[in-house]
């Protein structure tokens, strides 16, 4: 911006051309050039700003043409050439790659896959969350910035995430794991570079991070609000079980599982996330919890009969 640009002459051979004062210092006979004028444009505290023709004046381009047939002519262009042009795409996955649009796709996703787990078979939740996941892979693989690693590492997380959930009960190696490939796949997506090297990478990195890490806060809020009062919202209700009315409903379960009732007590036998199995004295029953997680080993009670749902609730003991 401060470098002042000189129109200069050659003393011995009358050539002109253009220099800068340190360029003029450096060169091997600097008493040989003739400052003639400054280049206005090129004045100190100003960028270099020119329009084609000064351009072409300056020596900073070849020529310029007046349209696109007079380009072809030039350069002797006589096939057809692909234009590149800003399509309603573009526009799109501009604003999907913004880190308050990348956020909200994130916080949606991640919700919906609580619901889906809190709320199993239902299949919102996790089409809602595939939608979310799907469209911000797609956004970014047109951005640029993901890959298949991105995409192998995001099911990878989510084929252990399958383990801890029904193979290994109980937050372990897997479940971390996949917590981990998680994270690192929606960074990575985010991501020209999988190592930033550069101040914008640095910059992006940390935009990132910030958007994710902001985002899992708000997840975790929100599970906790879904937690205690899904059966209170309106819509989000249906997805839970509702208590019967009357004595009436009991009566078919109670049948169908043996004469089990409310009150009837047991032991789990698998985590309970909400459902699982139980044992009742010697027979294994089919549970699922009002939306509390109970471990493998717990003693729990029957709350609640509701059609072929047995609802328990963990008992409270001194240990």
């Amino acid at each position: 911006m401060d470098l002042v640009v000189f129109r200069v002459k050659n003393r011995e051979t009358g050539k002109e051309t253009f220099m800068s004062d340190p360029e003029i210092a450096g060169s091997r006979k600097p008493d040989q050039w003739e400052k003639l004028q400054p280049v206005v444009e090129s004045r100190e505290g100003y960028f270099l700003e020119v329009n084609g023709r000064r351009a072409v004046e300056l020596g900073l381009a070849d020529a310029v043409v007046s349209n696109r047939r007079a380009l072809d002519e030039r350069y002797g262009l006589h096939d057809d050439v692909v234009v590149l042009s800003y399509t309603t795409t573009d526009r799109v996955v501009d604003i999907l790659n913004a880190p308050l649009v990348t956020g909200l796709l994130f916080v949606v996703g991640l919700v919906a896959l609580y619901v889906e787990f809190c709320a199993p078979g239902i299949g919102l939740g996790g089409l809602t969350a595939a939608l979310c996941f799907g469209v911000f892979f797609w956004s970014h693989f047109l951005g640029g910035t993901a890959g298949w690693l991105e995409v192998v590492l995001f099911v990878s997380a989510f084929a252990f995430l399958a383990v801890e959930l029904f193979v290994l009960p109980g937050f372990g190696v897997a479940g971390l794991t996949g917590v981990l490939l998680l994270l690192a796949s929606l960074v990575l997506a985010c991501q020209g570079a999988v190592v930033p090297e550069t101040p914008a990478q640095w910059t992006r990195l940390t935009t990132t991070l910030g958007v994710v890490a902001g985002s899992c806060v708000m997840v975790f809020a929100i599970a906790y609000v879904l937690n205690a009062r899904l059966g209170m919202i309106p819509v989000l209700n249906r997805l839970i079980l509702q208590p019967p009315t009357g004595s009436a409903a009991f009566e078919p379960a109670q049948a169908a599982h043996g004469g089990i009732a409310p009150g009837d007590r047991g032991v789990a036998l698998s985590l309970l996330r909400p459902a699982g199995k139980a044992r009742f004295g010697d027979r294994l029953i089919d549970v699922v919890t009002e939306g509390d997680f109970i471990k493998p080993g717990r003693p729990l009670q029957v709350v609640q009969i509701a059609g072929n749902h047995i609802i328990v609730a963990e008992l409270q003991t001194s240990d």
